[in-house]
């Protein structure tokens, strides 16, 4: 038969456009917003790949990554959300400066917000969290001192941490990074639903 439709839209260019944007899922604890007030003092812990150089912004090797998580601009973008907020990046697998930074400079502030991702690079076998990211966050968690995990990527790998009363889940794409930090900010809703069965503790 011929075929039915012949033609795109102009609504479902628009659509298609807006995937990532409307694809943002946030759970929360009961009567929890998935935004944060914007004049609130905040501690990022921005997760960055093991082969960036924090200092420099750059990949020092590249594994079939697809461009698409810019730190310094994620950074950038954060401030201007939340100007009394500060970022600090850690690596996938952090060493132990960054760990014991982390602990101990978030203190000094109202709450916490973790910003992880997992991406399928070449040979990295079955996506996961680092164990010691697991780590950071369940000590942290002792004391409920992260109120947010915003999470770019397979979803699974939060099922072993421990509660947090926000979520936001995104997927490894940077029109997904930028709708997700809108939703956090409250300038976007959280359009998305999960089509699969993730338990988020």
């Amino acid at each position: 038969e011929p075929p039915k439709y012949t033609e795109v839209t102009e609504e479902e260019k628009k659509l298609f456009c807006a995937i990532s944007k409307d694809g943002i899922y946030a759970k929360t604890d009961e009567d929890l917003l998935p935004s944060l007030p914007r004049d609130g003092k905040y501690y990022f812990a921005l997760m960055v790949r093991n082969e960036e150089n924090i200092k420099e912004g750059q990949v020092a090797v590249d594994t079939f990554s697809n461009g698409w998580h810019y730190p310094a601009e994620i950074t950038k973008r954060l401030l201007e959300l939340f100007p009394n907020s500060t970022v600090v990046p850690f690596y996938q697998f952090p060493n132990q400066s960054q760990n014991c930074r982390i602990l101990s400079d978030s203190i000094y502030y109202d709450d916490v917000i973790f910003l992880t991702f997992t991406e399928a690079l070449a040979y990295t076998g079955k996506e996961h969290l680092t164990r010691r990211v697991e780590t950071l966050i369940e000590a942290m968690q002792m004391t409920n001192r992260i109120s947010t995990i915003v999470h770019f990527g397979n979803p699974f790998v939060l099922e072993n941490l421990p509660h947090t009363s926000r979520y936001i889940l995104g997927g490894p794409s940077a029109d997904s990074v930028n709708a997700a930090l809108d939703v956090l900010a409250g300038e976007y809703p959280a359009k998305g639903s999960l089509t699969y069965d993730v338990t988020l503790p």
